[in-house]
Formats: C-alpha cells, structure tokens, sequence
C-alpha cells in the first residue's frame, strides 16, 4: 500500500494529522554490503485492493467465513517481544491469489473470540503456513486462549528437508534466506528482503514499534510483505519435497513440537536433549577426525561449525584438549563477531537470545585471552543497550515491550545509582515498574508457597532500602516492599520465630 492510500477496504481513511508517533517517512537505511538510501530504491507498492486491515467485529466475522473456504492461506503476526508476555498486536492472513487480510487485535482483541478469528487459526482444514511458529503460537495460547493447528511451519521443513539430504544439524534462516532458496521469484524476495530492512530500522529506533496507532502506510506494508512471501512458491517447493520423499510424518510431529516449545518446558527439555545428543556425537567424530594441527579455519564442515558453536566449552573439554582449542577458538570467533556486528548494527543483540548470558558465561572460562575479551565486550554490549532504550523507549513504556537483552542490562543498574537519579528518565521509569512487579512476585510467592519463600541478604537489603527511603523511591515500590517485610515478620511470628531471616542467613535456600 503506498504512502498515497486514501485508506483501507473499510472505507477507514488514514487521517496523517492524527499520526504523531510514527512519522511518515521512513528513515534513510544504509546497509554496510549495500550503501544505497532505501528511498533511492524503487519498490512496486502492494494493491490497496489487496490488503484490507480490520478491525471491526462483524466485518471480521465476514473475512474469517471467506477465508475458511480456502485450502492454504499464509500467516504472520506482529508485536513487540512476542511471546507468553510480548504482546501480540496484529495478525495477518494472505491467500493465494495476493490478499492480505490484517486483524489488529490491539485495537479489538474481541476480534480473536467474537470475530470468530479464532476459528480460523484452529481450523484443521485450512493449512495455515508460518515460518518459526513457536513465539506465536506461545502468543496465541497465553494471551488468548487459542491453538494453532494444521500448521505448515517452513522453518521445520527447512530442517526436515535438510536432515534427509545428511545434514545432522542444520541452521535456522531468516524468512529472508528461506525465500532465496525455496522461491522461484527473485522480484519478489528482492522487494521482501527491503521491506524488512526499513522495518527493522524503523523497530529499533521505536521500540513500540507495533503499538503505535493509527497504522501507517507503511506499517501495513510492512505487514502484508511478512505473508505475500511464503505462499505459494515456498509453500509448493517444501511440501512438495516433503510428500515425494515420505517425510510427511516426521514433518508434522517436528511441528508439533515446534507449537509446543515455547509453551511446555517437558517439550522444550525434550527438544534440547535430542540436540545436545547429536552435538555431542558430531564432536567425538571430531576428535577422532583431526589431529592437533587443526584449527577452526580448517572446519569446513557446517554440522561441525554448529556443533561447536552449540556446544559448552566444558562439554568440550570432556571429550579432548583438541576439541577444547576447537571450541576455545570458536568463542573467540563468536565474541569478534558481535563485537564487529554491535559497531555496524543499532541493535545487532536481539539477532540472538541471551546474547549477555553466553558473554557472562565466556567471562568464566579458564582461557585469559577469552576471559578479557568477553569481559571487553561485555560491558560495551551493557552501555550500548542501555543507551539504546533511553533512545528507544519512552517514561510510559511497559516492561513487556522490552526484550530479553533489554530487561538483564536494565537489572544489572544499581538500585543506588537509579534512587540518586544518575541514569536517564526512561531508564529510571522502567527499572522502577520492574522493581513494581519483583517486589509484588514476592509478595505473591510468600502468600501461595510460604515454606519455600526466602530473600537473598542483597534481595533483603534491597527490599529495606525501598521500605525506608520514600523521598528516594517511588510509593508503589516503596509501600509494596514496606508491605513484604511486614508480611516476612507476620509468618516469623505466627511460626514462634525468625523462621525466613534463618533461612536467608544460613543459606539454606
């Protein structure tokens, strides 16, 4: 749809007065393969016939009946962090034949329930195609009581195809990269490939990205690209490499699992394990493979270059010293790599989930010359993203639209430094609503499970510090803790002694 559109199918005109949070120009792009503005670039705009964005009950009611008669439609959601927390605020729908149909469910979530919208999403005749339906499919269930079902996921296929042409342990690719290798149309994947690019600028410098309303031209280009490009070509290649193979049923229980990874840790459990197995299979071949000479630039195998990139440095230890260099080498790797990606991407951690995690734990290594460059790259990582949601955000952004990435760096501030007003006002806001809910998740844990609540000597030193300092800390967090450690002194008292403080101070916890 272009920037020109007098409005949506409904008749709905786009009032651009009333468009303040988002502007409508996008933001020069300039990649560091391709120098060229993104404006400069000349991109065929969708029909405005074609795409119709929705948000009235009964109209819903008429595009989820119409859409029931098709055998495949293509689906893609947006949101902010999506998730069991990240809310999810559009869903789009394309048919075969180029319609896009998008269901913004932040303005009317009864569009799910009473739009029948729901219907759709669980109809076990209709193929709905997805790539990487685990973030959505967790959305859908926490937040909305829905299961997806007859789920064609193309990032599963992907691995399913792979596995049967002797991949052990293939790589996800980006939607992107899938469309490159399984669609006959160039065009159209160049055009995508764009799309996505202006939208990932535009997400991180707007961290409410996908909350913002009225949507704007080009949000809902945007939208409707994520589902134009996954049917029909990507979906006829796979399924059909699928069906002529007789990988129909590993295809579909490999899905399921996918739908259920980020609702039920059993599964997830489950999933890792298989993968740990094959990891550590892969380096025992390794090390009976090579000899002490090798490096990692002589790995040339991609199962191999996964594994070790999967695996832990002391599994790798386990198995010899030759795979321990391998895999201290791959660290190091690793490591350059974000930092060189962190110099040329505005928010090059959300490529990767628990990207602080895994830099933490690089800190810890026995080998010094890992140790100090993690240790570097760490806190630069630590200021960057902090910096970033001060840029980012907003005072009144909630806690759910900030990423993994965001929420650690954000906690590792000192309560001290945040109550002596050294760090910005959007960080400041934030780290006071998350402070809201830890302290509220404690009271809440000491009221339901009692006999297993305890507080760390920092926790409770924490907790004293809101209770006492009201001209320093905001009411809520401050009557919240006041309200914990009279509730910790209640229990200690109903059970003839200081039962929680023994416990805290003993360690027995």
């Amino acid at each position: 749809m272009s920037e020109t559109s007098e409005g949506n199918r409904e008749g709905i005109p786009f009032n651009e007065a009333d468009i303040k949070a988002v502007p409508d120009t996008p933001p020069v792009i300039r990649l560091p393969c391709c120098p060229i503005p993104y404006t400069s670039i000349e991109l065929k705009t969708l029909s405005p016939d074609a795409v119709e964005v929705i948000s009235e009950v009964e109209r819903c009611k008429q595009v989820v009946a119409r859409l029931q008669r098709e055998k495949v439609v293509a689906m893609a959601a947006e949101g902010i962090n999506i998730g069991r927390e990240g809310p999810l605020t559009l869903i789009q729908i394309g048919t075969c034949s180029g319609l896009v149909f998008i269901f913004d469910i932040l303005m009317n979530r009864d569009l799910i329930g009473r739009g029948r919208l729901q219907f759709l999403l669980e109809d076990e005749h209709v193929v709905k195609v997805l790539h990487d339906c685990s973030n959505v499919s967790a959305a859908l269930t926490f937040q909305f009581a829905t299961t997806l079902r007859n789920v064609f996921d193309t990032q599963v296929a992907h691995f399913v195809i792979e596995e049967h042409k002797g991949r052990r342990l293939p790589a996800g690719l980006k939607v992107s990269d899938i469309c490159l290798q399984y669609s006959d149309n160039a065009e159209k994947f160049y055009t995508y490939d764009w799309r996505t690019n202006s939208k990932l600028i535009w997400m991180a410098t707007m961290g409410n990205f996908w909350a913002n309303r009225p949507l704007t031209p080009d949000m809902i280009e945007f939208a409707a690209g994520d589902v134009i490009v996954l049917i029909p070509d990507v979906y006829r290649h796979q399924s059909g490499y699928i069906e002529e193979n007789g990988l129909r049923g590993k295809f579909e229980y490999r899905v399921d699992e996918w739908l259920q990874i980020g609702i039920d840790d059993v599964v997830k459990e489950k999933h890792g394990k298989r993968v740990a197995q094959t990891v550590q299979e892969i380096l025992q071949e390794m090390d009976s493979k090579y000899d002490d000479r090798v490096t990692l630039f002589n790995i040339l195998n991609s199962d191999e270059e996964n594994a070790l990139s999967i695996s832990t440095y002391e599994d790798a230890e386990r198995i010899s010293e030759r795979v321990r260099k391998l895999k201290s080498e791959q660290i190091l790797s690793d490591i350059n790599g974000i930092e060189l990606k962190m110099r040329s991407d505005a928010e090059s951690w959300e490529g990767r989930s628990n990207i602080l995690d895994y830099l933490r734990f690089y800190m810890q290594i026995p080998d010094s010359e890992v140790r100090e460059k993690a240790t570097n790259v760490s806190r630069d990582m630590l200021r960057a993203v902090l910096e970033h949601i001060e840029e980012k955000y907003k005072v009144d952004t909630t806690t759910n639209m900030l990423s993994t990435t965001e929420r650690e760096a954000l906690l590792t501030i000192s309560y001290l430094d945040i109550a002596q007003k050294k760090w910005g006002s959007v960080l400041t806001a934030l780290y006071w609503r998350f402070m809201q809910e830890e302290v509220h998740g404690m009271i809440n844990f000491l009221r339901f499970y009692p006999s297993q609540f305890s507080l760390t000597e920092a926790e409770y030193s924490k907790v004293g510090y809101f209770a006492r300092n009201k001209d320093l800390v905001p009411e809520e967090v401050c009557s919240l803790s006041d309200g914990l450690l009279h509730a910790i002194r209640a229990y200690n008292a109903a059970n003839g002694g200081y039962v929680i403080d023994v416990r805290r101070r003993s360690g027995a916890f």
